[in-house]
């Protein structure tokens, strides 16, 4: 849980935040495991933009 989720793969991130989705929606998450959420969250909003990016010389 401690690892760089820069270099996680989405697939991997995207199933981590819906295991701690669930224990937010139930009141059961810890602050570390809310901060982490977001912090994924913010990363997989981070790579969604990238992907959606046109590049001007296309």
């Amino acid at each position: 849980m401690h690892d760089d989720i820069t270099s996680l793969p989405t697939l991997d991130l995207i199933r981590e935040a819906t295991v701690l989705e669930l224990k937010i929606i139930h009141d059961t998450s810890s602050a570390m495991e809310t901060e982490r959420y977001c912090l994924i969250q913010v990363e997989l909003g981070g790579r969604l933009a990238r992907d959606l990016v046109v590049d001007p010389r296309d």
